[in-house]
C-alpha cells in the first residue's frame, strides 16, 4: 500500500508469473499449459484456455473474498484436483456466510459475484470498471463502514492517535 496525493493505493503483483515483452526470453507458458496458484485460478485457466484481463479479475475476486472473510470462496479441498473441481463446478460462497454483517452490503456481494462468474463474459470487462464500482461503493454503502474502520484504527493505534493530536494545535497529548 502506498500513499499518493493523500489517497491510499494498493498494488498487487504475482511475481511468479512474468511475461517479457522485449528480448529473446522464451515464454514461461504455452497454449494449453496451466500455471498459477490453484486457489486463485480462473475456470478458463484451469481448463488451459486463452486468458485475458477478465481472468485476472476472477483472481482479484477470490482475493477480495479472502481479504474480507479470511476464507476462500470455495469449500476446503483435500487436494488440488478437488479444489479445481470446486472452481469449475461449485458456486462460490456468499460473504454473508462468513459474517452476517455483509447482509448490509448487497452491492459489494453483487460485485464479488460478477468477479467470480464462471464465464469470462459475465465478469467486468476491465479493471477500470471494477474501480468505478468500488469507488461508488466507498461513497455509498461502504462509507459508514470505512469511517468506522478508520476510527477503530485510530482508537487502537497509539502512534496514529498521537500524530493526529499533534497535528491539531490546542489539543494536549494523552499521557502514556
Amino acid at each position: 500500500i502506498e500513499e499518493l496525493n493523500s489517497k491510499e493505493r494498493l498494488r498487487l503483483a504475482d511475481l511468479g508469473l512474468v511475461k517479457f515483452t522485449t528480448g529473446n526470453m522464451k515464454p514461461l507458458t504455452e497454449v494449453g499449459m496451466t500455471v498459477g496458484t490453484p486457489c486463485y485460478m480462473a475456470p478458463e485457466q484451469v481448463r488451459g484456455k486463452r486468458l485475458d484481463a477478465r481472468s485476472d479479475l476472477y483472481s482479484m475476486g477470490v482475493l477480495m473474498f479472502e481479504a474480507l472473510t479470511s476464507y476462500l470462496p470455495y469449500p476446503k479441498a483435500p487436494d488440488v484436483d478437488k479444489l479445481l473441481d470446486h472452481i469449475l463446478d461449485s458456486k462460490p460462497a456468499k460473504l454473508v456466510r462468513a459474517d452476517p454483517k455483509f447482509k448490509l452490503y448487497p452491492r459489494l456481494q453483487k460485485l464479488i459475484d460478477r468477479l467470480l462468474a464462471k464465464k469470462p463474459s459475465q465478469r467486468p470487462s476491465c479493471a477500470a470498471e471494477v474501480i468505478a464500482v468500488l469507488d461508488h461503493l466507498l461513497d455509498t454503502e461502504l462509507a459508514e463502514a470505512r469511517q468506522k474502520a478508520h476510527q477503530d484504527r485510530l482508537n487502537h493505534d497509539p502512534a496514529l492517535m498521537r500524530r493526529r493530536l499533534i497535528s491539531r494545535p490546542n489539543h494536549p497529548l494523552p499521557k502514556p
